[in-house]
C-alpha cells in the first residue's frame, strides 16, 4: 500500500475493521480479563515520553479507537 511517491501509506479503514471485530468479541461477554483484573472504578492516564527519535504508528486510528470503546463500552 504506496502513496503516490512510494511512501507507504497507513492501512486507516483495514485498521479500523481490525479494532471493530476486537471489540464486538467482547460486547456480549465483556472483556473478561480486565474485569476480573481491573476495578471498575480504576481510571488511567498515560503520558508517552521519547527519549530519542522514532516511529509513532498508528496515529490515524487513535481517535476513532478510543470512539468506539466508548460505544461499545455503552453497549453492553
Amino acid at each position: 500500500m504506496y502513496g503516490d511517491n512510494s511512501t507507504p501509506v497507513f492501512p486507516t479503514e483495514d485498521a479500523l475493521t481490525m479494532i471493530r471485530l476486537a471489540l464486538a468479541e467482547d460486547v456480549r461477554t465483556g472483556d473478561v480479563t480486565s474485569e476480573w483484573t481491573i476495578p471498575a472504578d480504576q481510571k488511567q492516564h498515560a503520558r508517552l515520553i521519547a527519549k530519542e527519535d522514532g516511529v509513532l504508528a498508528g496515529l490515524p486510528v487513535i481517535e476513532p479507537t478510543r470512539k468506539m470503546a466508548t460505544l461499545s463500552r455503552r453497549a453492553t
